[in-house]
């Protein structure tokens, strides 16, 4: 064969490829073929739904002879149900059957959907198995059809597997009877934090407003402020991003307990959110209070007997408010009400320019315009119409203002001035020089962003394990490049999962464990592939227990037992010591119980997960002792002769007069 021919190899091996030329010249080239994969994955799949009640469980299980960690997993519908759901059909060429379109499903260790999915899949669970399996327990539900009058409709769901030389398995497929309904709600519970309630699709509520800090898509709600009977309109969207609104009659509420919460906000807010404890319609309780705290002031409401009957809290900064409900009579148990504050943001978004150009970049001039965009690590909204880019022209070079501002209403502005001269056109030279990058790495904790490390290319090259370069982190973790290069440039992803990695401009932002390669292409053509593998995510926040020791009569202290697998900061350190006398509480965090109350401590993990842990002290005795007289000497004696030991005698006496007490306690 000629020189510039290809030879195809069908198989594994080792080939010594034998030349000569027109001389008769010979010489030989061996190389060794081990990547060649044309065996396709199979799955199984356990089907454990309840169509019935409209909802889609399947746990598959992924087989591959080069491990199945380099499978990703496809889920297709059949083609009315694909119409709804607004999945386009696949092109096909014509006299060809039609093909069911596939989507991909989020192969992620624990993931929630927190957007719309046009699936209706909403969690997944990986984990892997022996000899290189990968069991994957997907949960979804079905959307709702308006338009079709019938109360259960038969849906087709397909899986299939592509390994990572493209193979592809076999179809699995199931034909269920689903039900066909809106988003109802089912159920509802008491929790402490507030009001527990179940839907029959996975939602998100907006109003009441659920207090968490990272909405996502369920079909139980934990913690909605609900905290007392009555009836309640639910306003939410569900998977498929359907709204939907709810009349809601909650009567699972002792009325013994019964009291209000009042939350001024519960929209993003720079301001400070109040909070109204109300029990005062209640005669048959009073309340236990926390104490005002960083962040937290309380103001009590009494009773004419100086029992809390009632408060006022303005959190400053996001937090919890822990409350207990004692009834009068004592025969019933106190029960204990968290309210979760996390809508607070009282910091400016951090903001900076991205820039892109449409023509090359030459010696610091560009013969094209120039856009300028702000990235944020929130979303931003615009003001003074001057929008969040901006594009310079030829004849439009001066510096440009942004106003702009965040949800919460916190405001700011960023002056951006051209990095380049814009001119005429001009034909630029060759290039064949790869684009060099700077990487910072920022992490974001409580909203704001901060840089922890940076890496020339030479140096993150030479890291021997790229997991190193990345520290642990909950929520955010965005990857900044600032790329040197003589022409123009974009960044894009490659080999990456389909959540959990997003592109703005030069920035790459990440939220699960994954690997991807980042992939930096100058307008010659040139490339630098950066490898990124990230395994730090930890989103599960400490833990800690309280140990009681008595320390007086009148006091007790509580020693904090943190857990977690990395280093935890405390982080209230008003009325906290720290142990310094050896023994079994060495080190440990305390705080000391002069009277019967709670105490909250407050402690994160490096990765800037909240745990909280309540230490509360009720046995203490801090009643005044009461006496009684037991007897007089000389006593009171009657004429009859009787004594009377706790009257004093009234004849008149030179000698000494005593008196016996006994006291209700030592």
């Amino acid at each position: 064969f000629q020189a510039d021919q290809q030879v195809s190899l069908a198989k594994n091996g080792t080939y010594c490829f034998y030349t000569y030329d027109k001389y008769h010249n010979f010489g030989y080239q061996i190389e060794s073929v081990d990547y060649i994969d044309k065996e396709a994955p199979s799955l199984t799949v356990v089907d454990h739904s309840d169509a019935s009640q409209g909802t889609l469980s399947l746990d598959v299980t992924l087989h591959d002879v080069e491990g199945a960690d380099r499978c990703r997993l496809y889920i297709g519908f059949d083609q009315d149900y694909a119409d709804l759901l607004g999945i386009p059909a696949a092109e096909v060429e014509a006299g060809q059957a039609p093909e069911i379109t596939s989507l991909e499903v989020p192969l992620i260790d624990a993931w929630q959907a927190k957007t719309v999915s046009q699936t209706g899949i909403y969690e997944v669970i990986v984990t892997d198995g022996d000899d290189g399996e990968r069991h994957v327990t997907l949960a979804g539900a079905f959307r709702y059809d308006p338009n079709n009058s019938a109360t259960t409709i038969d849906r087709t769901v397909t899986l299939h597997a592509v390994d990572g030389s493209g193979n592809r398995s076999q179809d699995w497929s199931v034909t269920l009877s689903a039900k066909n309904e809106p988003t109802a709600y089912v159920k509802g519970e008491l929790a402490k934090d507030g009001f527990m309630a179940t839907f029959s699709k996975p939602v998100q509520i907006i109003k009441p407003s659920e207090s968490s800090l990272s909405l996502a898509y369920s079909p139980v709600k934990t913690n909605l402020l609900i905290y007392q009977n009555g009836s309640y309109l639910i306003q939410g969207t569900d998977i498929f991003g359907d709204s939907f609104e709810r009349e809601v009659i909650v009567n699972q509420f002792d009325e013994l307990y019964s009291c209000t919460v009042t939350v001024s906000k519960t929209e993003p807010t720079n301001q400070n959110v109040e909070v109204l404890l109300n029990a005062a319609f209640n005669t048959k309780i009073r309340l236990e209070l926390p104490r005002s705290a960083t962040g937290m002031a309380v103001t009590p409401v009494l009773n004419g007997q100086g029992e809390a009957i009632g408060a006022k809290i303005v959190m400053s900064r996001n937090g919890s408010i822990n409350f207990r409900l004692i009834p009068v009579d004592t025969a019933f148990p106190a029960i204990d009400r968290t309210v979760e504050i996390g809508n607070i943001d009282k910091s400016s978004p951090t903001v900076e320019v991205v820039w892109s150009y449409a023509a090359e970049v030459v010696d610091g001039k560009t013969g094209g315009d120039v856009t300028a965009s702000l990235l944020a690590d929130e979303e931003l909204a615009p003001l003074q119409n001057t929008g969040t880019t901006h594009v310079f022209t030829l004849d439009d070079q001066t510096p440009y203002v942004f106003h702009y501002s965040d949800l919460a209403g916190n405001s700011g502005s960023l002056t951006a001035t051209l990095p380049v001269e814009i001119v005429e056109k001009t034909s630029a030279e060759a290039d064949n020089t790869p684009p060099d990058y700077e990487l910072s790495i920022y992490q974001s904790i409580g909203g704001v962003s901060s840089k922890v490390a940076s890496y020339s290319k030479t140096a993150y090259e030479s890291l021997p394990d790229k997991t190193d370069a990345y520290p642990l982190f909950s929520g955010l973790l965005q990857l900044r490049f600032q790329i040197f290069d003589a022409n123009q440039t974009i960044l894009s992803v490659t080999d990456g999962p389909e959540q959990g990695v997003f592109v703005s401009g030069t920035t790459v932002s990440v939220t699960e464990n994954c690997e991807f390669t980042v992939l930096l292409t100058d307008a010659k053509g040139n490339q630098t592939e950066v490898p990124v593998s990230i395994t730090n995510v930890d989103s599960t926040p400490p833990t800690g227990t309280v140990t009681y020791v008595q320390t007086g009569r009148y006091s007790v202290r509580g020693y904090l037992v943190i857990s977690d697998e990395h280093e935890v900061t405390l982080k209230n350190t008003s009325g906290v010591l720290l142990e310094t006398v050896p023994g079994p509480h060495y080190g440990q965090y305390y705080h000391d119980f002069l009277d019967n109350e709670s105490f909250t401590f407050i402690f994160a993990d490096v990765a800037g997960n909240i745990g909280t842990t309540v230490a509360a002290v009720t046995g203490l005795d801090m009643s005044e002792p009461v006496g009684s007289i037991k007897q007089w000497v000389p006593c009171y004696i009657d004429a009859d002769k009787v004594p009377h030991y706790g009257q004093l005698a009234e004849a008149p006496t030179n000698g000494d007069v005593s008196v016996y007490i006994r006291f209700d306690k030592p």
